[in-house]
């Protein structure tokens, strides 16, 4: 089969290299690969996260990026009661020590697997995965609002309840008019909260249409602006990309988050950029930094909504097979707005 490596962990020339298909596992589905989506900093995470790699590192061949995709169910698990059937169409996220989904079949462990969302097409069921996961869990597992209130599956008064709580809450979230920004920003509006978008002027009416009550533009203000004004919220999630050692965005959140309150990033650790005259006021901020875990009951449930909201990831392009070095490029330089979907047998 078809597939490309990374042949070391700090190259970022890519190459394409026949291998042969897995053999599937225990707890393993063998999926034929439809689209997958390349992630920003992803050809660095070996070097940069060593510690959470098998000793020595991976070996070339089972460095194969792609942590996110799309595809059909190939072959099941050789243990216990499969939950999907040959044929099934699904989406995924692999975790990034395991090889991705650039070739024709990957294996992907069965608890990282979810039924594709029948409203979105390959190409943006291919670029799901990674960004709504990444923004459902911080805004409801890091973070402080109750996803009971999007009432998947929880009944009508519990739902009820769990909105009337989520009602009460602020929420700010950077980087609003991205991939990850855009999806927490449509999970706090719907689940009740009152969400503070930051993004662009020209993006102002993208994020008031995903939920924002309101929207700071960073071109003509700032958090810090904004927060001398006595606004507060209570949770901050940070989804804006800023340059490695760049404190100053950071400090502007620690202005606008509550004592008490919660601030989270997927970009830097927030006390790295937390301000000395913060520190007498705001010893009781939960500050945490995180990485998305994957989860397929999670991508399920992100699944129904989906579905039944219309909802789609932000696109960039759709690139075929043969370009998938000018799409990593594009996404390691910045210069996606959206993701950029590469073709792997559609």
């Amino acid at each position: 089969m078809k597939a490309v490596i990374q042949p070391s962990a700090t190259s970022h020339v890519l190459e394409e290299k026949t291998l042969p298909v897995p053999t599937p596992t225990a707890d393993s589905y063998l999926i034929h690969v439809k689209t997958t989506s390349p992630c920003p900093g992803e050809l660095d995470w070996e070097a940069w996260f060593a510690a959470i790699y098998p000793p020595g590192g991976l070996e070339p061949d089972n460095r194969v990026p792609g942590t996110e995709g799309a595809g059909v169910v190939a072959a099941l698990p050789t243990s216990g009661t499969p939950t999907f059937a040959i044929g099934d169409e699904v989406f995924f996220r692999i975790d990034a020590v395991l090889p991705g989904a650039m070739k024709d079949y990957t294996l992907v462990p069965a608890i990282n697997v979810a039924p594709k969302p029948k409203s979105l097409s390959w190409a943006e069921a291919g670029a799901t995965a990674l960004s709504s996961l990444t923004a459902w869990q911080g805004i409801f597992e890091h973070g402080t609002l109750d996803p009971a209130a999007l009432a998947l599956g929880a009944d009508t008064e519990t739902a009820d309840a769990a909105r009337k709580s989520n009602s009460t809450q602020r929420v700010l979230i950077t980087g609003a008019s991205g991939s990850v920004g855009n999806w927490a920003v449509q999970f706090a509006a719907a689940a009740g909260a009152h969400v503070v978008a930051v993004c662009s002027g020209a993006k102002a009416a993208a994020a008031t249409k995903a939920g924002a009550a309101e929207v700071i533009d960073y071109t003509t203000s700032s958090v810090g602006e904004w927060a001398k004004g006595g606004n507060e919220v209570d949770l901050i999630f940070d989804a804006a990309p800023t340059k490695p050692g760049d404190t100053g965005p950071m400090a502007q959140l620690w202005s606008a988050i509550k004592d008490g309150g919660t601030l989270l990033s997927v970009v830097n650790d927030p006390n790295s950029g937390k301000p000395s005259t913060a520190t007498p006021f705001k010893n009781h901020v939960k500050a945490q930094w995180f990485l998305v875990t994957p989860r397929g009951s999670d991508l399920a449930r992100i699944g129904q909504l989906v579905d039944g909201r219309d909802w789609k990831p932000m696109l960039d392009s759709v690139v075929p097979w043969g370009q998938y070095t000018d799409a990593f490029t594009r996404v390691d330089e910045g210069r996606a707005r959206g993701k950029v979907v590469i073709t792997v047998n559609v």
